[in-house]
């Protein structure tokens, strides 16, 4: 059995990337023997985010042939492919013509690595090459990690800043898009593309080799919310419909991918793993203030602000230490920064840089996810969850599907009074976190994980063979 895995963000040396689908692989690898290779499209510090990767990359655009990589133990197939076949994240949709290029090109590499089982994980950039397999009939299967399939802002947050039902039409969401663009710059772009003169214009800018880099840098459109959505959305239709498999870890997950007519038998719910965690209690917490962590990328869509705004109205509970560990290169951590060097009122501040996970949850009471936008499950709370560690958390149905009581204390979305009262009543239960005796769901382990996994591949290549 051949599996094809195909995503961004999978340097196995960098701990900063996805090491979700790295761990998938080792163990699909190593526990069942699967011949395993990872296909990647290395984006550097282009387009305006990076994913990390520090192999080497191949100098020809579209690469004829892929570079072969072997890193950290996997086996890895390396691109280079035109800017215009790349969605940024959260904005534009490729043209009909560079759509049709990618496919065309994807049915030429899947065909030239010949796997049994196409398997995309992160959407971004080429999820066209889910169609290339369905014209080859190659089984396919793709893991839910966001909703920028099919959600062109990509985070199911709508322009009030309040977290969408999930529903999607070209109508409702082109409107979200349009109505989200609130600087002059995103205002103006929409309405010049959506006059025939202006769309002309600004697709000649897009594809020109002189302006195409600067258009995108920019986050230029040259077609109108509109047309973008309605045209993303039969893309979508167009190819769910033919997926052979689609794994999502909430019930929410599940809705949101049904309603592009994937059946119920090709939909598999299954939330996110983590190795087994033996967890006594943490004795050395006892003589230290209520410990809050914070895990994860500093930046305004994980809403770390708000917790340092809730935490400024809290005077009526003991000092707690706030822990905040993860990238802090950004402009608005160094505002923070400045703001809270140690103290957020009469609480204590700590600046970490990326840490070790297992040092982090063996020494908190709790950790804290504050994101403004709709998470898919995150990865710090299932790891929350496997060390035994309650969550102050935003209540998206992707987390609350988990839950059960004193494992979580809610907050509404992008409510600062609501995110106080979940620290207070966090802090109020002290004794009880710390006695470690709170009951919490169980966590799939790899091994566990990974045999679901072979078993839809086995069922897909069953299939196709009859």
């Amino acid at each position: 059995m051949k599996i094809l895995f195909a995503s961004r963000y999978v340097d196995p040396l960098n701990p900063r990337a996805n090491q979700n689908i790295v761990r998938q692989a080792r163990v699909l690898q190593g526990e069942f023997g699967i011949d395993l290779e990872i296909l990647t499209w290395p984006q550097g510090n282009r387009n305006g985010y990076s994913d990390l990767w520090g192999g080497p990359v191949p100098d020809e655009v579209p690469t004829k042939t892929p570079l072969k990589v072997r890193r950290g133990g996997l086996s890895y197939s390396v691109i280079s492919l035109p800017a215009l076949w790349d969605e940024m994240a959260g904005g534009n949709v490729i043209s009909e013509n560079a759509w049709t290029n990618a496919v065309e090109y994807g049915e030429k590499l899947l065909a030239a690595l010949k796997p049994d089982v196409f398997h995309l994980h992160h959407r971004f950039g080429f999820w066209w090459l889910l169609e290339s397999a369905h014209r080859l009939g190659i089984p396919t299967v793709y893991s839910n990690y966001d909703w920028g399939i099919a959600c062109l802002r990509s985070i199911l947050v709508n322009n009030s800043g309040d977290l969408c039902d999930g529903v999607v039409s070209p109508e409702k969401c082109a409107t979200c898009i349009k109505m989200g663009r609130t600087k002059l710059f995103g205002k103006l772009n929409e309405r010049i593309s959506e006059t025939y003169l202006g769309e002309k214009i600004l697709t000649q800018l897009e594809q020109s080799s002189l302006t195409s880099r600067k258009f995108r840098t920019l986050g230029a459109v040259s077609k109108s919310a509109k047309l973008r959505s309605a045209t993303n959305y039969s893309r979508v239709i167009r190819v769910m419909e033919k997926l052979g498999h689609c794994v999502t870890p909430s019930p929410f997950g599940a809705k949101f991918f049904q309603q592009f007519g994937i059946a119920d038998e090709n939909l598999t719910v299954m939330p996110w793993y983590h190795d087994p965690i033996t967890v006594t209690p943490v004795h050395s917490l006892c003589a230290e203030p209520f410990t809050i962590t914070f895990i994860g990328r500093v930046s305004p869509d994980k809403g770390v602000h708000l917790i340092f705004e809730a935490l400024e109205k809290l005077n009526e509970i003991s000092p707690v230490l706030l822990r905040v560990a993860g990238a802090d290169e950004s402009e608005y951590c160094s505002r923070l920064q400045a703001k809270y060097s140690q103290f957020v009122g009469k609480h204590r501040v700590e600046w970490r840089a990326w840490s070790p996970i297992d040092e982090l949850l063996r020494t908190t009471d709790v950790t804290i996810i504050s994101s403004t936008w709709m998470d898919n499950t995150p990865l710090t709370f299932i790891e929350a969850m496997a060390y035994r560690v309650p969550v102050i958390a935003v209540a998206i149905p992707t987390i609350t599907s988990m839950i059960s009581r004193n494992v979580a204390y809610l907050a509404e979305n992008n409510s600062i009074e609501s995110l106080s009262a979940a620290i207070k009543s966090a802090a109020l239960d002290q004794e009880l976190i710390r006695s470690r005796e709170i009951n919490f769901p169980k966590i799939l382990t790899p091994y566990e994980y990974s045999e679901r996994l072979v078993s839809i591949y086995e069922r897909l290549i069953a299939n196709r063979a009859h």
